[in-house]
């Protein structure tokens, strides 16, 4: 089965990845404050408390994706 999303080249990022990426950084600020948020909130179930923490801790050292830990 082949994608009908082109690329540049091949093996590389789908055309409209930045735009994407860049779109998603615009709620950066809001997501990292829903994280602290969860984080904090002592009613929240504990698993979800932790992976908060785990997320924005991976975030911080930049271990969270795209290569950079």
């Amino acid at each position: 089965m082949t994608s009908n999303v082109q690329q540049p080249s091949p093996g590389g990022r789908p055309l409209g990845a930045a735009s994407i990426r860049t779109r998603a950084g615009r709620h950066a600020q809001d997501a990292i404050a829903t994280l602290v948020a969860v984080a904090n909130d002592g009613t929240a179930p504990p698993a979800d408390r932790v992976k908060a923490a785990e997320l924005l801790l991976a975030h911080a050292h930049g271990t969270a994706g795209g290569g950079n830990g």
